[in-house]
């Protein structure tokens, strides 16, 4: 990160993906002194920067609001833009846990020469979470001021500013966070696959049952070939008669039915 003295926390590091922002496609938005602004970044940007220079004259800053791309593909969203800051006095104002800062909006007050200031912050999906933040010291007054995240994995995520006795210009300190990226566990999916998910265990998972079941376990080896038409009966269908079942005929035959038994 840059800034004008900066002091920075013990750094952690990330078990995983970092979630960078490109620093070479910013989108720069400038203000005019003794005018309202809004400086909200585009969708799949998120605020990278800030930087105010003081105006004597009109006791106000020219601020430019600097907004970076994610390279890492997040999706944010219930962007919500908090409740405005006080217009005197000294204030903090953090992003909700698990938000950054993607808006910045400022009223100018001229009976105090002073600004209403409001920020807007969008959630970060369930696979991003925090890993680091840090604070900037306070800058000087009536001095240029810069403040730029590390590119790599750093965002604002919020503002601090004390308004000295005395004098007219705020001093102001910055905060970030670093995010970390991982992969979510994968959704199941719709349709069940032919081979198992998981490695057979060593062990059966089952212990057979002491009574066999009624069903058998197992297909019979052979089905049936025919099912009969007919129940048999016990009783045969006819009863034999003792009586040839032909008549002879009445005129004899040309031809001898069988051949004679003795020789004239």
């Amino acid at each position: 990160m840059l800034a004008l003295g900066l002091l920075v926390i013990e750094s952690l590091t990330c078990a995983s993906t970092v979630v960078e922002w490109d620093s070479s496609n910013t989108i720069d938005r400038v203000s005019v002194l003794e005018q309202d602004f809004s400086f909200v970044c585009n969708s799949g940007y998120a605020f990278t920067g800030i930087r105010g220079d003081w105006d004597a004259a009109s006791s106000d800053r020219t601020w430019t609001g600097i907004c970076g791309p994610l390279k890492f593909p997040l999706s944010m969203s219930s962007c919500v833009t908090e409740p405005p800051m006080p217009l005197t006095g000294d204030w903090d104002f953090n992003c909700p846990v698990g938000k950054i800062l993607t808006g910045v909006g400022s009223s100018w007050n001229a009976a105090s020469k002073e600004r209403v200031w409001e920020f807007t912050c969008c959630a970060l999906p369930m696979s991003t979470s925090f890993y680091d933040d840090a604070t900037s010291i306070m800058t000087s007054v009536s001095q240029p001021m810069v403040f730029v995240t590390n590119p790599e994995n750093e965002f604002l995520v919020g503002f601090s500013t004390r308004l000295p006795m005395g004098v007219q210009d705020r001093r102001w300190a910055f905060k970030s966070a670093k995010l970390c990226s991982f992969s979510p566990t994968p959704v199941p999916p719709a349709v069940v696959t032919a081979v198992p998910t998981a490695v057979p265990t060593a062990i059966p998972t089952a212990i057979p049952t002491a009574v066999p079941t009624a069903v058998p376990t197992a297909v019979p080896t052979a089905v049936p070939t025919a099912v009969p038409t007919a129940v048999p009966t016990a009783v045969p269908t006819a009863v034999p008669t003792a009586i040839p079942t032909a008549i002879p005929t009445a005129v004899p035959t040309a031809v001898p039915t069988a051949v004679p038994t003795a020789v004239p």
